[in-house]
């Protein structure tokens, strides 16, 4: 029997699908001799959530049509002002 267990969650963002599941591993030593189920669960959901906040970052795109966006609306107020 492995010493990791390999964990998956998948990113709740209101869209259908979850095709892209994540994975992480929770070490054997993470774990303390008198846990309950729910130290079990909280301390296996707090693994997902390092991982999701180490290695998951968002990738934007259309900043040119943005910056145009920005500018005219920074424009606007200063027309208005």
């Amino acid at each position: 029997m492995s010493n990791k267990f390999k964990g998956r969650y998948t990113v709740a963002d209101g869209y259908v699908g979850r095709d892209r599941p994540q994975t992480f591993m929770f070490h054997a030593g993470d774990l303390e001799d008198d846990m309950t189920d729910e130290d079990l669960e909280r301390a296996y959901e707090e693994a997902a959530q390092y991982h999701f906040e180490q290695f998951l970052t968002p990738e934007v795109d259309r900043f040119d049509e943005f910056k145009v966006w920005a500018r005219e609306q920074l424009a606007m107020r200063e027309k208005d002002a």
